[in-house]
C-alpha cells in the first residue's frame, strides 16, 4: 500500500505544471502579439512561466519584433494608417521602420489627396456639363476642373515618387 501511495505521489509530481491561463503555444503568441504591435504581457497572473517558457515566449516576441519592425510590415502599416509604436522596436531597426511606415503615411495621404481633387474635378465637369453653352460661370467652372485635374495630378507625381521609394528600399 505504501509502495502504491509512493508511486501515486511521485507520477503526480511528474506531471505537467497546470497552465491553464497560458496560451498553449508561447512562441506563436510572442510572435503574433509582437506582430499586434503589442507589449509584453507575460507573465502575468494567471500565466506563470518558467525559464524555458519564458524562453520559448521571448523567442516568438522577438521573431514578431523583427518582422514588425522591418520595413514591409512597417510601410504596410503607415499604409493602413494602423497601429505603429516605435518603440517597441530593437534600436538598431528603428531608423528604417520609422522611415518606412513615415512613408507608408505619406503614401496614403497623397492618395487620399489625388481622390479628394479627382472628386472635386468630376464635380465641376458635372456642373458644368448642366449648363449652357453660353453661361457665363461656364468659364470659371472650366478653370477649376481643369486646375483641380492638374493638382491631382501633382499628387500622382508624388505618389509614383513616393511608390519608387518603396520599391528601392524593397518594402513592397
Amino acid at each position: 500500500m505504501r509502495v502504491s501511495i509512493f508511486l501515486l505521489l511521485l507520477l503526480g509530481a511528474c506531471q505537467p505544471r497546470e497552465r491553464s491561463g497560458c496560451p498553449p503555444d508561447l512562441a506563436s503568441f510572442g510572435r503574433n502579439e509582437a506582430l499586434r504591435a503589442a507589449p509584453a504581457s507575460l507573465p502575468n497572473q494567471t500565466c506563470e512561466l518558467d525559464a524555458a517558457d519564458l524562453r520559448a515566449y521571448g523567442a516568438g516576441r522577438e521573431a514578431g519584433l523583427a518582422r514588425l519592425c522591418g520595413g514591409t510590415v512597417a510601410f504596410a502599416r503607415g499604409l493602413d494608417r494602423g497601429p505603429f509604436d516605435i518603440n517597441l522596436c530593437p534600436a538598431v531597426s528603428q531608423e528604417e521602420a520609422r522611415r518606412a511606415f513615415e512613408t507608408g503615411q505619406l503614401l496614403q495621404g497623397q492618395i487620399a489627396q489625388r481622390d479628394a481633387l479627382m472628386a472635386r474635378a468630376t464635380e465641376a465637369e458635372a456642373k458644368l456639363a448642366a449648363l449652357a453653352a453660353d453661361a457665363p460661370e461656364r468659364r470659371n467652372l472650366e478653370d477649376e476642373a481643369a486646375g483641380l485635374r492638374f493638382d491631382a495630378r501633382q499628387r500622382e507625381n508624388d505618389i509614383e515618387a513616393l511608390r519608387g521609394v518603396a520599391a528601392v528600399e524593397k518594402w513592397r
